[in-house]
C-alpha cells in the first residue's frame, strides 16, 4: 500500500508542466567536474539556470517547506550540471531576508540533502505568521556588488522563480510592475498555503498580476512582448 500523499505536495502532471517550461541549454563536456558534468560530450538538456525560493515570513514549517524542496529538487533532476538554490524570505520590511549564501546542487545525491534544505529554509523562514497583507519588495536582495552564489548578482529570465505565500495571491512591490514579461511569467510558480495552514495549491503565475498600491492598479499585467497595457 503506498503511503498517503502531503496535502501540501504537488502532483506529478504539475512538476513535469514546469520542467517542460525551462529553457534548453548545451552542457560542455569542458564544463568539467567542479561543474557537477561528469559527460564525456557535448549534451543539449533543459532545466533552469537556477532556482529562487521565496517564503513568507512565518511559513517555515517543515510540513508546508519540505514538498516544496522536493518539488525543486523533481523539477531540476535532469540537469547535467551544478546549479544553484538561493532561499530567501519575505515579510520582513522592505528588504528580502537571507542568509548570504545558497545551496550548490546539480549531482544525483542532491535527493540526500533534501531534509538538511528544508530545515534550513525553515530556520529562515521562522514560524511567527503575521496573516495581514504583506508585500515582495523585490526579486533579488542588494548585495553591494558580491553575489549570495558565485557570480550571480540578479534574477534572469533563465531562472524560476517559486513562491510559497498564504492564499489570495502574491503581492509585490509597486516599483516592480514593469518587471514580468510573459517569459518570466511562466517560470513563476506559486504555492498558496491555506489560511488554516492544511494544504497548498500549486500554479503558474497568472497573466495579471498583484502590485501595493491603489487598488485600481493591483491587477495589472505588463507584457514587454505587446507593449504596455494601459491603466484603467
Amino acid at each position: 500500500m503506498f503511503p498517503k500523499k502531503s496535502p501540501y505536495s504537488s502532483s506529478t502532471s504539475f512538476q513535469r508542466k514546469t520542467s517542460s517550461r525551462a529553457p534548453s541549454q548545451t552542457v560542455s563536456e569542458n564544463w568539467g567536474r567542479r561543474g557537477g558534468f561528469f559527460g564525456a560530450e557535448d549534451i543539449t538538456t533543459s532545466g533552469y539556470e537556477s532556482v529562487l525560493l521565496y517564503v513568507r515570513k512565518g511559513l517555515g514549517h517543515t510540513e508546508i517547506i519540505q514538498p516544496v524542496i522536493d518539488f525543486i529538487l523533481a523539477v531540476q533532476k535532469g540537469v547535467c550540471k551544478k546549479w544553484p538554490l538561493v532561499h530567501l524570505s519575505f515579510g520582513w520590511g522592505n528588504e528580502l531576508k537571507h542568509f548570504g549564501s545558497g545551496f550548490s546542487l546539480g549531482y544525483t545525491s542532491d535527493w540526500n540533502m533534501r531534509e538538511r534544505i528544508a530545515k534550513e529554509v525553515c530556520r529562515l523562514a521562522g514560524d511567527e505568521l503575521d496573516r495581514g497583507d504583506v508585500e515582495i519588495p523585490n526579486l533579488y536582495p542588494a548585495t553591494g556588488g558580491r553575489s549570495l552564489y558565485g557570480g550571480k548578482t540578479r534574477v534572469n529570465i533563465r531562472d524560476l522563480l517559486v513562491f510559497v505565500d498564504l492564499e489570495g495571491g502574491i503581492v509585490f512591490h509597486k516599483g516592480m510592475r514593469y518587471r514580468f514579461p510573459s517569459t518570466r511569467r511562466s517560470r513563476m510558480v506559486l504555492a498558496e498555503v491555506s489560511m488554516e495552514l492544511e494544504k497548498t495549491i500549486w500554479k503558474i503565475a497568472p497573466k495579471e498580476l498583484r502590485f501595493s498600491g491603489p487598488e485600481e492598479f493591483k491587477a495589472v499585467g505588463i507584457d514587454r512582448n505587446y507593449g504596455r497595457k494601459k491603466f484603467p
